[in-house]
């Protein structure tokens, strides 16, 4: 990203040398060292953590799963009254989301696709994180 009188992104050549004209060429060349590349990297908070050193890890079986798994809540979050569970996918997309009151929830992850989703419990104590494997039957 640049920042300087305006802001947006800068692009520049992995070899700066000045030259009398740029080759760029086209899928179709044979010789793909000509093709041009772009590669951005970027990073994103997405929210699901919080604050790492106050995170606690959640119990969450059986790993890996087919849908229904039970969750573990800790001691000190389930007697709270706004306790919630999530699940979120890796990329951080919310795909569920449930009140809990107990310290064992099971719940029904049947109709998402196989893949590892992160679970969070968040509460007024603090937040718990887990990850659970989903498979196909």
């Amino acid at each position: 990203m640049y920042s300087g009188d305006n802001f947006g992104f800068l692009l520049r050549l992995v070899d700066e040398t000045p030259s009398n004209a740029l080759l760029f060429c086209s899928i179709d060349v044979a010789d793909s060292t000509k093709h041009p590349t772009l590669e951005v990297c970027y990073a994103t908070e997405s929210g699901i953590f919080g604050n790492e050193k106050d995170v606690e890890e959640l119990s969450i079986f059986p790993n890996p799963s087919t849908g229904g798994i039970s969750v573990k809540i800790p001691s000190n979050f389930h007697n709270e009254n706004n306790t919630v569970l999530e699940v979120y996918t890796i990329s951080g997309v919310r795909v569920q989301s449930i009140q809990v009151s107990r310290d064992r929830v099971s719940i029904d992850l049947s109709n998402l696709q196989p893949g590892f989703y992160l679970v969070k419990v968040i509460s007024n104590k603090g937040i718990a994180i887990g990850r659970i494997e989903l498979i196909t039957q």
